[in-house]
């Protein structure tokens, strides 16, 4: 998972306050996608012949393209968060009238996802491609060269340099990297990116979440609306659908530096991911006018019949539970529980607010140790109370465990039932380089799963309740074969 932001201003040349503070602010508000590294990438049409250099951590290039005009490349990466790569002077340094930038869950050194420029248009996207090497073997044919060891990312952005050069314009050779041209290959995968060409910016919708906002001075792209809406003044609730634009599976979108705007369509078979609404977005993102926030709450919302009678089953009293949610996800889901059920909220799981997300450590040990410290456990609320345990999801199950086990040592609570809004994820996902091996309920009955992780009862959401709230706009196939 990754999260891309970008912006271009129109006919900017003169503008004396570049995108780089707006780009910061996008980023920061996408932080959720991704917290182990970030990137970004500004241009701007170069007023002097001045060459430029490495300053403060930001890397300047001078190109000249065909058109002789003069261009001038900043660029900044690192591990870490966004708040720390990008201090007040990295901002300045970065002055452009157009840049992307995106924020990934990997470290900068194996990162599939951050923007990769390759001489002049940059890259950056979100998701998994199929068939990279093959890809790479082609660009290889055509004496395009490449370091030993090659990102997904970069061989994205080489392919489109590649039908950039012999298209009319980038929308045109975005199109013809998803769907193939002459000898070249498609791109298979689900996905999202983001290309920076010399004249505007890029922008190709095949399956993982992307949408742009468009005023009279800029557009402005995110990975999810809550990014531009943190920080971008004129929007708010009454005309968010106004201002607000989804980029569906098979869209693609070409606006320039000039105002000049072109949108093109390709046939695709990808859906939305509907683990996106589950856990991967902010609860205050919108997507397809569905609120991620809103869904989770419906589904717990609907949950309570079946997680009363599998507490029942499980010889506890449902009205004598407290909902405890694992923060952060779980917290809607335990609000549709509470307006379901009228029981009490009771946000018992305190989160330690500098911890990260567990599942991007390399580690095993380091990912169990993070979920330790990342949740501190109420030493009063939870106490021989009957709760209910709301989260998201479960995947492997290791996090849970150890999630339930913490909570039964240090809160001594009667009973511990859990809840899951998500259901069992049996089947591998197609477009993600994850194996079923790492499932837990690709090899175990709900009621293993339950006795694996140390629960009374375990409750998951249903496939239909999803589909009844997301429709056929969205893929289930982790979930469901269908």
């Amino acid at each position: 998972m990754a999260g891309l932001g970008g912006i271009i201003k129109f006919n900017s040349e003169n503008e004396l306050h570049g995108i780089s503070k707006e780009l910061y602010y996008l980023l920061f508000g996408l932080q959720n996608r991704g917290q182990a590294s970030a990137k970004a990438c500004t241009q701007m049409k170069n007023p002097s012949n001045k060459v430029y250099y490495y300053s403060n951590g930001v890397k300047y290039i001078t190109l000249e393209n065909i058109d002789s005009s003069r261009y001038i490349y900043a660029e900044r990466k690192g591990d870490g968060i966004v708040r720390e790569l990008f201090d007040n002077k990295v901002i300045l340094d970065l002055y452009g009238e157009s840049g992307i930038g995106a924020v990934s869950n990997d470290h900068v050194y194996k990162s599939a996802s951050l923007p990769y420029r390759y001489k002049m248009v940059s890259v950056g996207k979100d998701g998994y491609l199929e068939n990279s090497e093959e890809i790479k073997r082609f660009l290889v044919k055509q004496k395009i060269p490449f370091k030993k060891e090659s990102s997904e990312v970069e061989i994205f952005s080489k392919l489109f340099h590649y039908h950039f050069l012999q298209s009319s314009t980038g929308s045109e050779a975005m199109k013809r990297c998803v769907l193939g041209f002459d000898e070249a290959p498609e791109i298979k995968g689900m996905f999202s990116a983001l290309a920076l060409t010399p004249s505007g910016i890029v922008a190709l919708g095949n399956g993982k979440p992307l949408g742009y906002v468009c005023n009279s001075e800029a557009v402005y792209f995110a990975s999810e609306s809550a990014g531009p809406w943190s920080f971008l003044k004129g929007m708010d609730s009454q005309n968010f659908s106004e201002h607000w634009h989804d980029i569906k599976p098979g869209e693609i979108y070409e606006f320039n530096r000039d105002g000049t705007f072109h949108k093109d369509t390709f046939n695709t078979s990808k859906k939305m991911c509907s683990f996106e609404w589950a856990y991967f977005a902010r609860p205050s993102t919108v997507m397809y006018n569905n609120e991620a926030g809103d869904v989770r709450k419906q589904i717990g919302k609907q949950l309570v019949p079946k997680i009363f009678d599998n507490i029942r089953k499980a010889g506890g009293n449902p009205e004598d539970c407290i909902v405890v949610p694992v923060l952060d996800s779980g917290n809607w889901y335990g609000v549709g529980v509470c307006e379901g059920s009228k029981l009490p909220f009771i946000p018992g799981l305190y989160k330690n607010k500098y911890s990260l997300k567990s599942f991007i450590l390399d580690y095993q040990e380091d990912r169990d140790q993070e979920v330790l410290i990342k949740h501190i456990p109420s030493v009063i609320q939870m106490r021989d109370k009957e709760i209910i345990l709301v989260d998201d999801s479960i995947v492997r199950g290791t996090t849970m465990k150890i999630i339930v086990e913490f909570v039964r040592e240090k809160a001594r609570p009667s009973k511990i039932h859990v809840v899951a809004g998500y259901p069992e994820k049996r089947y591998a996902c197609p477009y993600t380089s994850e194996g079923k091996d790492k499932l837990i309920a690709n090899e175990m009955t709900t009621d293993m799963i339950r006795d694996k992780i140390g629960a009374d009862s375990l409750t998951y959401g249903e496939h239909h309740m999803w589909h009844g709230i997301l429709g056929d706009k969205c893929c289930y196939r982790c979930e469901n074969r269908i």
